[in-house]
């Protein structure tokens, strides 16, 4: 069994003073266009930045210049600067979460291997 977070699940970390630094399931609304990417929560306007510049780069190669719809991610959530942002961005599956469940959404974005650690199919 996997644990998937919200956008939203983040905030309330936040708020809670809770450290993050690890590797977590995470889904939200991808707004992604030529000069930044975000992942925002379905709920209200929060976001948290996607800090990977190569994870940027393959995103936009499979999807058009401006995305926004649905995005499950395996990825790094780390405390940045000024807020919680995403980085070293493993792998993406891109859809319409109002129509099906992410799990009927389509073939993985690959962006870069992920770590055995991290991968629950063992």
């Amino acid at each position: 069994m996997t644990i998937t977070l919200t956008v939203g699940d983040f905030n309330n970390r936040v708020k809670a003073n809770i450290k993050t630094n690890e590797v977590f399931f995470v889904y939200g609304l991808l707004w992604l266009d030529e000069h930044e990417a975000r992942l925002y929560s379905y709920y209200d306007d929060s976001y948290l930045p996607i800090c990977d510049p190569e994870a940027c780069e393959i995103l936009r190669s499979h999807l058009s210049n401006e995305y926004l719809d649905g995005a499950l991610f395996q990825t790094w959530v780390s405390d940045g600067a000024n807020s919680l942002e995403i980085h070293t961005l493993y792998w993406a599956i891109c859809g319409d979460l109002d129509k099906t469940p992410p799990s009927k959404w389509g073939d993985k974005i690959f962006i870069r291997p992920l770590p055995e650690e991290y991968d629950y199919r063992r």
